[in-house]
């Protein structure tokens, strides 16, 4: 189950059960709801509003009104958060992890030693283009993660590949 605490106090608010998960996920807070596993529950009373059939393998991602989330199938859904009907389903190449960053997904192709930059939008999950990552075939299992305008790419190998991602400054 999960323990609600209160953050200021620490002292348990609430207990939280549901039902078990193939592939947990973390918990995503969405505006006083949370997200956990396949579906959405209101934190104030514990009850589920909505539940998805997919299975969550990557943490979820909410962006304007939608929940991005992938499945162990290798799919990436699109769900309106209001219903958790869903709005539009991708790919995400042999079960790569993905990010997000000013509205562009970043997944992280596994099987290719790739990163592959979408635009995410409840229309559809277009791919614009691909970033090879360099040096030995490896696994990529850990999510990526963005700082200070660099992207960072960790293998099974340890190795640790930094890409500039931030646009240079125009100067007039």
């Amino acid at each position: 189950g999960l323990h609600l605490l209160n953050a200021v106090n620490g002292k348990e608010l609430r207990t939280q059960s549901y039902p078990p998960c193939r592939y947990p996920t973390d918990p995503l807070l969405i505006d006083g709801n949370l997200f956990l596993c396949y579906d959405l529950y209101s934190v104030k009373s514990g009850q589920k509003i909505w539940a998805t059939k997919g299975g969550a393998f990557n943490p979820p991602i909410a962006y304007k009104g939608f929940l991005y989330q992938g499945d162990q199938e290798g799919r990436l859904y699109c769900i309106d958060l209001k219903d958790g009907s869903v709005k539009c389903t991708g790919k995400i190449p042999n079960y790569g992890t993905f990010i997000m960053a000013q509205g562009k997904l970043l997944i992280l192709d596994d099987g290719k030693g790739a990163i592959h930059v979408a635009q995410a939008s409840p229309e559809a999950i277009k791919l614009e283009c691909n970033l090879k990552l360099p040096g030995e075939r490896q696994g990529y299992f850990a999510l990526p993660s963005i700082s200070d305008g660099r992207l960072f790419v960790r293998g099974e190998l340890g190795k640790v590949t930094v890409y500039e991602i931030r646009a240079p400054d125009r100067k007039s």
